[in-house]
């Protein structure tokens, strides 16, 4: 999974940047292919970082039960739980218009 990092964006003068388009292509690309992607923001301290990365640790090491309290339908797919044993493996082939189903 590639690492985007934000600098390219926040330094580039404009989107027309060859860098800005690579980067909006590894953007687009890791999306369809993983559905997640790792970004590096060179805003963000390591502290400020470390301290998010144990907060979501805290979060997601909760029973499953604690994690339910959290779990609002009346969001739909916003805000759902996970399945206990996981997320669904992603389809990595192109989902057709017609169906939205996974055209492997």
């Amino acid at each position: 999974m590639p690492v985007i990092d934000l600098a390219v964006f926040l330094n580039a003068p404009s989107t027309d940047e060859p860098a800005v388009q690579d980067a909006c292509r590894a953007i687009a690309e890791c999306l369809q292919a993983t559905g997640a992607l790792v970004v590096r923001d060179p805003r963000v301290s390591y502290a400020d970082n470390s301290a998010f990365l144990d907060m979501m640790e805290r979060y997601f090491g909760q029973p499953h039960e604690a994690k339910l309290k959290d779990v609002r339908a009346e969001l739909a797919y916003q805000a759902r739980a996970a399945r206990r044993r996981g997320q669904l493996r992603v389809c990595r082939a192109r989902l057709t218009r017609s169906t939205g189903r996974c055209n492997a």
